[in-house]
């Protein structure tokens, strides 16, 4: 059997960790899960570690990339063959991970992708998005429709080829991961989810603080080489 596991970074998600961590165990697939919490100031780390799963504790907030870093080198040295990236919000659909491990068999990398027609979001939010999208498309080839999305599984190849080149700041993890995955020839697929509200909590960035973080992404994206292509 393919040992896989779910990474749950969360920060100050108190209200909905515990909801979140019941659903994946109840889609009985013998998934290991492990929370990251990343600095949290409640009762995350208590009450995750009180269902029994593994959490992994920064002391102070560090951000999302910087949670990964740290769950998925966790992941890669207890030898596990598969990841699954979930949030902590209750926003992505757990039962999709089914399909999306499903389609992992023939990628590297499968992307959970929300449709953004039909996702509730501020117009100044879908602009930005649709501008990264294209920045991402006509400079690296790279389709995928959702390229802000965090609901994510890769082989543990991928793993260990993105770990070094991972950002530790907001957006960095989701459209810098598909850069460097698509610079290592990473075999990236999507599958379509339908996002949900979330549970509990406020966003950790609001709309001029992830204004400020998009700039800098598609500044980045847009200064980004092309890696070698005789790799």
């Amino acid at each position: 059997m393919i040992r896989s596991v779910v990474l749950i970074p969360a920060y100050n998600e108190s209200d909905s960790i515990v909801s979140v961590i019941n659903e994946i165990k109840m889609l009985n697939l013998g998934l290991d899960i492990v929370v990251i919490d990343d600095g949290s100031r409640d009762q995350t780390r208590e009450l995750a570690l009180a269902t029994g799963v593994v959490c992994l504790s920064h002391p102070i907030n560090c951000g999302v990339g910087a949670a990964l870093i740290t769950g998925l080198t966790w992941a890669s040295e207890s030898r596990f063959e598969q990841v699954v990236i979930v949030d902590a919000d209750g926003q992505h659909p757990i039962e999709s991970i089914k399909s999306m491990l499903e389609r992992l068999q023939g990628s590297d990398l499968v992307i959970g992708c929300r449709d953004w027609k039909k996702y509730d979001s501020i117009q100044a939010r879908r602009f930005a998005h649709a501008v990264l999208r294209s920045s991402l498309k006509f400079k690296f080839g790279i389709q995928v429709s959702d390229v802000t999305s965090g609901f994510r599984a890769m082989n543990i190849k991928a793993a260990r080829a993105l770990i070094p080149t991972l950002g530790d700041q907001y957006l960095e993890d989701t459209i810098m991961l598909l850069v460097e995955a698509n610079k290592a020839k990473l075999r990236i697929s999507e599958v379509p989810v339908v996002i949900r509200s979330r549970q509990a909590g406020e966003p950790s960035h609001g709309v001029t603080k992830s204004g400020v973080r998009y700039l800098s992404v598609l500044t980045k994206v847009l200064l980004a080489t092309k890696g070698n292509k005789n790799k």
